[in-house]
């Protein structure tokens, strides 16, 4: 079972042969059935992934953030919540949001992405009718309040 391997070398191997199974992974995850992408991560391969994202190389870090919007993609709705507190439990999810910091604008991006799609909470439902963000109960709500027309004297 040479995929079993791969796994293997992406969690210990030496950063090239990290490098090659991050490539494999990408490429199953991008051409494959969402049957094989859900085997996949059920192995462990999200961990390892997100362990790469610290990396300095910009087509590993290229690789692993599509592996990982991939597996977000092709990921069924009843199973999204486990992949997304999957890749948050490993600290995948600070990395790829330390990462919009990133000076190439493709990483950026897709770091972008990745957050605003699968972990932004803000709803439209979230934004009043004057496109202001809800209130917190510390804060006060004035939107369509009239104003008396009346002189105020002191």
């Amino acid at each position: 079972m040479k995929f079993r391997y791969e796994i293997f070398d992406l969690l210990k191997g030496e950063f090239q042969t990290q490098k090659e199974a991050a490539w494999c992974i990408s490429n199953l995850t991008l051409s494959g059935t969402s049957e094989q992408v859900a085997y996949v991560v059920e192995q462990g391969v999200i961990s390892p992934l997100c362990n790469l994202l610290q990396q300095q190389d910009a087509q590993v870090l290229q690789v692993c953030l599509d592996a990982v919007h991939n597996i977000l993609k092709q990921t069924t709705t009843d199973r999204l919540d486990y992949v997304t507190t999957e890749i948050e439990g490993c600290g995948g999810l600070d990395k790829i949001e330390n990462l919009q910091n990133h000076p190439n604008q493709d990483i950026y991006q897709q770091a972008f992405n990745i957050i605003e799609k699968y972990y932004s909470t803000e709803t439209d439902e979230d934004l009043s009718t004057n496109g202001q963000a809800p209130c917190t109960e510390d804060e006060f709500s004035f939107s369509n309040q009239t104003v008396p027309n009346e002189k105020i004297e002191f």
